[in-house]
């Protein structure tokens, strides 16, 4: 489990572009935006250790029924709709930990529908994770398994019982009519404003 505790040097970035489209209807965007944060929040929710006493109910799915804390919290950072639409959102140090980001990472996988190249996407997230390792002296030896991460990751999920709240919230991405054709996630560079 320390591994999925270790929290990242700096914040991340994930970044979703999305499909050309004239028109979008607002509440698909809304509610993309929405399920998007549902997402991280039931990931910080189930692998960050200061949230394991909360239990989850349906109070989750409503707006403010969640109390991830202000630093932990899904963060807009550039949102572009000129076809197109490129979302740009920031994790936080505080709540960007080598296992929400890999969770954040199969449940993209997961989204059957967005066109991603998901070899590409895990090796670029894997890569940033072996980074973050080599500035933290107690994991500089150990090498970044993914296997392993993978496993706990899902243990974990299934620890809180919420891998099922993790699959609905994927299922609800994947109905959306905005279809991701790219996703990144990158360290957050101090002087970025890209």
């Amino acid at each position: 489990m320390l591994m999925l505790l270790l929290l990242l040097p700096r914040p991340v970035t994930w970044r979703l572009r999305f499909t050309d489209s004239e028109t979008v209807a607002m509440n698909d965007v809304a509610s993309l935006f929405y399920d998007l944060t549902l997402l991280h929040d039931a990931i910080v929710l189930s692998l960050l250790e200061e949230y394991d006493d909360y239990m989850f109910s349906q109070r989750f799915w409503y707006r403010q029924g969640r109390p991830v804390r202000k630093e932990h919290q899904l963060c807009l950072h550039r949102l572009s709709y000129q076809s197109p639409l490129e979302i740009v959102t920031i994790i936080s140090a505080a709540g960007a930990s080598i296992g929400t980001l890999w969770a954040l990472l199969q449940a993209t996988q997961k989204i059957q529908n967005w066109r991603l190249d998901r070899k590409k996407l895990e090796l670029e997230v894997a890569k940033l994770l072996r980074d973050a390792n080599m500035a933290d002296l107690a994991l500089a030896k150990e090498q970044l398994d993914v296997q392993k991460l993978t496993a706990e990751v899902e243990r974990r999920l299934a620890e809180r019982n919420t891998a099922a709240i993790v699959e609905r919230i994927v299922s609800r991405i994947e109905r959306n009519q905005l279809l991701a054709i790219e996703a990144e996630f990158r360290f957050l560079d101090k002087h970025d404003t890209k």
